[in-house]
Parts: structure tokens; sequence; C-alpha cells
């Protein structure tokens, strides 16, 4: 099951995180936050705290289980790393499971996708979309995931900035500042091979 969430073959939902310490690692196929194996995340809000959430063997940091997907996932405020584990995304979908409707639009987050999965997305052989990411100033770090190596670049926010970035679509964000604004990008849309 789910660090925090659904148990096997359930989903997790209304979640709201908004202080304190929170570690939540994902039992097998589950998410860290969010569905348990077989199970979606769903309606899952951090506002503020200091958030780690690992998924278990191909679930997502937070997110969908294995096979599973991530939505309406919003990240607000705090620090939160998200780390997804083989083929699911950092937030949003698990192996297979498509990543939509997530808002970053405060805090300080760290999103890092498993095997040819999103850091904030689709996880492995899933779609991602309706993706917001939304800093007004500072820089976001963006590191492609693969086995053989990281190349990253960093780019710095100008407001108002709405862009796609350039690469692949496998990436992962590792750091970045955000508040508000608007950018969005392929690169944090689906999930590569």
């Amino acid at each position: 099951g789910a660090g925090i969430g659904g148990g096997w073959n359930s989903p997790g939902s209304n979640i709201i995180i908004d202080g304190g310490t929170v570690t939540a690692i994902g039992g097998a196929d589950g998410a860290g936050i969010g569905g348990g194996s077989s199970g979606s995340g769903s309606k899952i809000t951090v506002s503020g705290g200091n958030v780690t959430a690992v998924g278990g063997h191909n679930g997502a940091g937070i997110g969908g289980g294995w096979n599973s997907a991530g939505s309406s996932i919003t990240i607000s405020g705090g620090n939160v790393t998200a780390s997804g584990t083989d083929g699911g995304a950092g937030i949003g979908g698990g192996w297979t499971g498509s990543g939509s409707n997530i808002t970053i639009n405060g805090g300080n987050v760290n999103a890092r996708g498993g095997d040819d999965a999103a850091g904030i997305g689709g996880g492995y052989g899933g779609i991602g979309s309706k993706i917001k990411i939304a800093p007004v100033s500072g820089s976001i770090t963006v590191t492609e995931c693969d086995d053989e190596s990281d190349t990253s670049f960093t780019h710095t926010v100008v407001s108002p900035d709405v862009r796609s970035y350039p690469g692949s679509t496998k990436a992962c964000i590792k750091t970045g500042l955000v508040l508000s604004g608007v950018i969005t990008g392929g690169l944090f849309l689906s999930a590569g091979s």
C-alpha cells in the first residue's frame, strides 16, 4: 500500500498536508503519498511542512501506485521532496500511469522520476497533461532522468514567462523556488523511453 493513502488495489484521495515533518514511503507498488498498488492518487494538497515522499516499486512519490494515475495534485507551500521508484514519476503517475492536473504554485520542490519516468507528469509509458509550474523569480534546474548520465540546464525565471523547455520529455525537476506566475513546458508533460 501507499505510505499515506490507499492500500492494495485501492485509491488514495482527499489527502491534505499543511504542516509538520512527514516522511511517507510506499510499500510494494504503492505511492509514497496517494494510491496503493493498482490505485490512483487524487485530490492531494501540500501547503506546508517538510514532506519527503518515496514511492515503492513502480510507484510515484506523490500520486498513483503501480499502473495507476495521479491527478489533481497541488503544492502551494512547504519543502517537498518526491521521488518515484523504478517506473514511477516523482509527482504524478505510477508505472504506465498518467499524471494530470498538477499545479505547483509555492514552496520548494525537488521531484525526481524513476527510470524513464517524468519528475512531474507521467510514469514510464504514461502521459502527462495539464501541468502548471508557476514561479515568478529564481531558477529551475532540470535534470534528465536516465541510468547513464544526468545532464542539466538551468532556466532563470522572468515574470510573466510561459515557455516550453527544450530537450527530452523524460526529465526531473531537481530544485526550484516556485511562487506564482505561469511556466508550462513539454519537458514536464510525458514520460520518455
